[in-house]
């Protein structure tokens, strides 16, 4: 494999850790900012995007890790805590 077939550019921070959901046809991932961005694999967008990072931003999340259940669809990230969506 040597011919790139398309650039997702949804993060503005270095991305920690991504998951395929291969019912879903989805790309989840999250960056070391504590964004988390879904996108289609399909059609290569952007389908929508939030924050894991808490509303007191005294204790910074860090996130680590990134997991994803399929049924029913739940995201699990993991870093100074576990925050599942």
């Amino acid at each position: 494999i040597s011919t790139l077939i398309h650039k997702i550019q949804t993060h503005n921070s270095p991305v920690m850790c991504l998951k395929i959901t291969e019912t879903n046809n989805q790309l989840v991932s999250v960056d070391t900012e504590g964004m988390v961005k879904i996108s289609d694999t399909r059609k290569f967008n952007n389908i929508t995007g939030f924050s894991v990072v808490p509303q007191d931003e005294s204790q910074k999340f860090a996130p680590s890790s990134l997991c994803v259940i399929k049924k029913p669809l739940k995201i699990i990230i993991v870093g100074n805590g576990i925050n599942i969506f």
